[in-house]
């Protein structure tokens, strides 16, 4: 009876260590489609890639794509102007959204007072950060078009959190200079 527990053991320990190896090359690939294909989008030609603008913000070190849409595509490789909001470069509410446990993960250290720059066509767009909260999924409120140039970036909340998070992360920045 022992010897067949320590075969059973021995077997499922094995079996794991399988599972474990597995999802650890899954998870390197896709890593590796999304940094390069990133990288690469943003290094290629705005109107071959469909890029509507390069999204910085320099304390975060961050700097990410913006593609229109917000399909599962579109977020794996950087961020999606959320469809209906107005484009980079332009007046109004510009709604971008991308994935906390990739490209917007820096955005867990974002302040008030920080400032997001977008590089478009058009030109330099400048932020800055004057408000930041937690809201629930089905909060479109967010959404809605505004009357001075503002910014609003939406991710998934808890960001360390495991499997579909139950909240959303919001930041809204208004803009400053011309």
């Amino acid at each position: 009876m022992n010897r067949r527990r320590h075969k059973f053991r021995s077997i499922s320990e094995s079996l794991m260590m399988l599972v474990g190896a597995v999802g650890l090359v899954v998870a390197g690939f896709v890593y590796a489609d999304t940094g390069p294909g990133s990288r690469q989008a943003i290094t290629e030609s705005n109107a071959q890639q469909g890029e509507l603008a390069l999204l910085s913000i320099a304390r975060l070190e961050l700097e990410v794509p913006i593609f229109s849409g917000t399909s599962k595509k579109t977020l794996n490789r950087g961020a999606g102007l959320v469809e209906g909001t107005s484009p980079p470069g332009a007046a109004g509410n510009i709604v971008v959204s991308a994935h906390r446990d990739s490209f917007f993960r820096p955005l867990e250290d974002i302040r008030v007072g920080d400032v997001i720059e977008l590089q478009s066509p058009d030109g330099m767009q400048r932020f800055e950060v004057g408000k930041i909260f937690i809201t629930d999924p089905l909060d479109i409120s967010v959404l809605e078009p505004t009357a001075q140039p503002s910014l609003t970036l939406i991710t998934c909340y808890p960001f360390r959190y495991v499997g579909f998070a139950p909240e959303r992360f919001i930041v809204r920045a208004t803009q400053i200079g011309t």
